[in-house]
């Protein structure tokens, strides 16, 4: 008998979850799902490219603090669709460059949406990096 792979193992549980997460009140469900695509993600990544992405990993971070500190994801957030970079300078006070360069980062991990040439909307964990008590807990590392 054939050996199955542990990604499609993974897949196989991520599936069995289906009808638990169809209601959307299950957070066991909820948490079980995102440990096994965690893994499966794992599972698929390439080892270099996995090496890779935690070497720029801090970046993420720093972004993220620098972003708080000029209350862009607060300026993102209360906007009435995209906001762009140029709209964002001129509100934050910071230089249109400097903001392009910490919101790029941010959007390639979901943070914000990069809706365009120099265009940004915000995500779900935009709005929760808006809030004071999210904000307070960057600044604090």
């Amino acid at each position: 008998m054939a050996q199955v792979s542990p990604s499609i193992a993974l897949i196989e549980q991520l599936s069995k979850l289906s009808t638990q997460l169809a209601d959307g009140d299950n957070t066991e469900a909820k948490n079980q799902a995102i440990q096994l695509s965690r893994q499966l993600t794992g599972s698929l990544s390439h080892p270099a490219s996995s090496a890779v992405e935690l070497a720029f990993a801090p970046f993420i971070t720093v972004a993220a603090r620098i972003a708080i500190g000029m209350g862009l994801f607060k300026l993102i957030a209360d906007n009435n669709g995209p906001i762009s970079s140029k709209e964002l300078a001129e509100k934050s006070g910071g230089e249109e460059l400097l903001i392009i360069r910490t919101l790029r980062p941010l959007a390639s991990v979901g943070v914000v949406k990069e809706a365009g040439e120099r265009q940004w909307e915000p995500t779900p964990v935009t709005h929760a990096m808006a809030t004071e008590e999210i904000a307070a807990g960057h600044r604090m590392m």
